[in-house]
């Protein structure tokens, strides 16, 4: 069996958007998350959204400095998911923190914020990519889901790839 590679810390520019992140908290103490990324006609911003431990009050998104070094796992996070709910029941639009299906992948449902404004925003899990999601675009809605580990081509589960992060 071959062995895990390293995780290198690198400038938040060079990481790939929908990898996973290591960094630490004010405290000191490791976060989990995933990069994030927004391309506009003439810019491209750098967020990460914490996953573990759970963000507070919500899952938002957090800009970063693209010059600021991180830990890249080199891949996208793995998630389990609960029951969903299924749309044509008629369930509530997605909250921050709620995994939603649509035809072209996997979207967890953040909140970002622009003065004045406070909206819901969808970022694809396996690309990392910010957008916007209709609600007709929408198959499923997760409430419970959990991180359960890193995917790609040398899987972890969760517990050691926390424990990297040591």
């Amino acid at each position: 069996m071959s062995e895990t590679p390293a995780f290198p810390p690198r400038p938040a520019f060079e990481i790939a958007p929908g990898n996973a992140v290591l960094r630490t908290d004010a405290a000191g103490r490791p976060v989990l998350g995933i990069k994030v990324q927004r391309r506009g006609r003439n810019y491209v911003q750098d967020y990460v959204i914490d996953l573990l431990p759970p963000a507070d009050p919500e899952i938002r998104l957090d800009f970063v400095d693209p010059e600021i070094e991180m830990t890249d796992c080199g891949a996208p996070l793995r998630f389990e998911t609960g029951p969903d709910a299924d749309p044509a029941l008629g369930w509530s639009p997605p909250v921050p923190g709620d995994l939603v299906r649509a035809n072209d992948g996997l979207y967890l449902a953040v909140r970002e914020y622009a003065p004045p404004h406070r909206f819901v925003s969808f970022v694809n899990l396996e690309t990392g990519n910010l957008r916007r999601l209709r609600a007709g675009a929408m198959t499923a809605r997760f409430a419970d889901w959990q991180v359960s580990g890193l995917g790609g081509d040398h899987p972890l589960p969760l517990e050691e790839l926390m424990a990297k992060s040591r």
